[in-house]
């Protein structure tokens, strides 16, 4: 469970710092890549999910963690991964000037 604790505080922080650098990217002319936040940018709800509602899932799946089964859990690492792969690119962007 120790890992679990881990990557779900990884994921959070990874999330903030989504939320800050996809705002980086938009200002420099980048639009969202993604289908499902693409219509909340730019709105108040943004900041809300990504800021309030994401965490409060994060903490609900560690609430739960013994009763959502080791598939779920195992999912969590998936997406950590993607997100880490997400920090990656955005790091790129950032350190090839694409990005100011």
């Amino acid at each position: 469970m120790v890992y679990l604790r881990m990557t779900l505080i990884t994921l959070g922080v990874f999330n903030v710092a989504d939320y800050f650098l996809t705002l980086r990217c938009l200002e420099s002319g980048f639009v969202e890549g993604n289908p499902i936040m693409a219509p909340v940018v730019g709105t108040a709800w943004f900041p809300v999910i990504k800021i309030v509602l994401v965490p409060l899932g994060l903490y609900l799946i560690w609430r739960v963690r013994n009763q959502i089964g080791v598939m779920a859990r195992s999912l969590v690492f998936v997406v950590t991964g993607i997100y880490a792969g997400l920090m990656w690119y955005f790091m790129m962007l950032i350190s090839s000037g694409m990005v100011s």
